[in-house]
Order: C-alpha cells, then structure tokens, then sequence
C-alpha cells in the first residue's frame, strides 16, 4: 500500500472539483490518472460521491419553506408552554398527594370510627325505605373530624388556587 501522495493529486483534485473531467481538461493529466493507480482511484472515488450526490438531490423530497418555518414556530411555542406547565405540574401533583395525605392521616386519626362508617354505609342497600331512621343516625363523633377535614382540603385547594390566579408565577 502506497501512502505517498501524488504530485499531480491537487492539480487533479481541482480538475475535478470544477467539473472539466475528463473532457476539459489537459491530456497530460487524464494521461497521468490512468496511469498511476492513486489519482485513478481518486478520480474513481470523486465520481462515485459525485454521482451518489446528484442522484440524492433528485430523490430529495423537501418541504415548502413555509412549512418548515410554521413547524419550527409551533416548536419552538409548544416547548414555551411545556415551560410555563411544568411549575404547574408540580404544585397539582404537590396538591393531590397532600390531599392524598390529609385523607390518609384523616382515616389513620379516626381509625376507631372507620369501622362504624363502614357498617353503616353496608347497611344502606338492606334497609327498608319506610325505615330511614336507621339510616338517618350515621355513627357518632364523626361530625367534628369529618367538618376538619375538609376545612383542611378546602384551605390547601383554596392556597393552590390563589398561588395558580396570581401574576407572579
């Protein structure tokens, strides 16, 4: 294998880049490439990109400019609004596992009571329709917790509200 490079390979390099190979070019030069294996491999090489070049333009299947420029704005919008969504995110997922949390703790605070809740919400569907005053005395102390929670889930909705309404976000 031969790494020298050629005298004649920028004289050629040029020809070829200009586009007078073979025809307008100097015979001493085509001469020459066919003669040293290099310059013939790179003539060979300098067609072969050229051809598949010419040939992937042809099947190149652009878009409108226009199109392209409305794809990139509505982008470059989408990505904006992913931005502003993402503190959004955050505070409704902040919200809901604090929701989730109160409900939990509710019920873990009122674990006593849960069970009478239980009974008394199974007994709906086997009470007669003459007989509510069964079903009109739901378990006792359940008022005061019940009332506090939602105090505490409307207080956290209400300050999730507000910080969403307000300009400084």
């Amino acid at each position: 294998m031969n790494l020298r490079s050629c005298a004649r390979e920028i004289e050629l390099s040029e020809v070829l880049k200009a586009g007078h190979w073979p025809d307008a070019c100097d015979a001493n030069l085509r001469k020459h490439a066919s003669t040293c294996q290099r310059c013939a491999d790179y003539v060979l090489l300098a067609l072969a990109f050229k051809a598949s070049r010419a040939e992937a333009v042809v099947h190149a299947n652009l878009d409108h400019p226009s199109l392209l420029y409305w794809r990139a704005r509505l982008r470059r919008r989408n990505q904006a609004l992913e931005q502003l969504n993402r503190p959004t995110y955050f505070v409704g997922s902040f919200a809901f596992l604090s929701a989730l949390l109160l409900a939990v703790g509710f019920l873990f605070w009122q674990r006593r009571y849960v069970s009478g809740w239980f009974d008394w919400i199974r007994a709906v569907p086997h009470s007669s329709p003459f007989r509510m005053e069964t079903l009109s005395s739901p378990p006792s102390n359940w008022s005061l917790s019940l009332l506090i929670g939602c105090l505490g889930a409307l207080l956290l909705f209400t300050a999730v509200a507000l910080y969403l309404a307000s300009d400084e976000n």
